[in-house]
C-alpha cells in the first residue's frame, strides 16, 4: 500500500505513476486513475522544509474510488525488463552423450 505526498504544482503535472523494482515493472497507474486530494494534511515529514518549500500546498495522489494504491501481484503479473539464463540441467546433456 502507498500514498505519495507531493506539492500541488507538481501533482498537477503527473501524467502517471511507474513503479520498478528489482529489473520488474511492478504496476503502471495512469491519469485516469489518479484523483489529487487537496484536503488540509499535516504529513509529519522527517524533513523540515523552509517557509519557501512549503508555500505550494502539499497534497496526495490517491487512486480513484480508494484511499490508497494497492500492489495486488494476483490481480497483475510484474513484468521483467531482462532476459535471465537459465540453470542448466545437467542430466538432460549427460543422456544425450550416451
Amino acid at each position: 500500500m502507498f500514498l505519495p505526498f507531493v506539492n500541488k504544482s507538481l501533482a498537477e503535472k503527473v501524467k502517471a505513476i511507474h513503479i520498478y523494482s528489482n529489473g520488474y515493472k511492478l504496476q503502471e497507474i495512469g491519469l485516469t486513475d489518479i484523483d489529487i486530494d487537496t484536503t488540509e494534511v499535516n504529513p509529519n515529514f522527517p524533513i523540515q522544509f523552509d517557509d519557501e518549500e512549503i508555500k505550494d500546498q502539499w497534497v496526495r495522489i490517491r487512486p480513484k474510488g480508494s484511499s490508497a494504491f494497492h500492489m495486488r501481484f494476483f490481480e497483475n503479473t510484474p513484468k521483467r525488463l531482462f532476459v535471465s539464463s537459465q540453470v542448466e540441467d545437467s542430466l538432460e546433456v549427460k543422456q544425450k552423450n550416451a
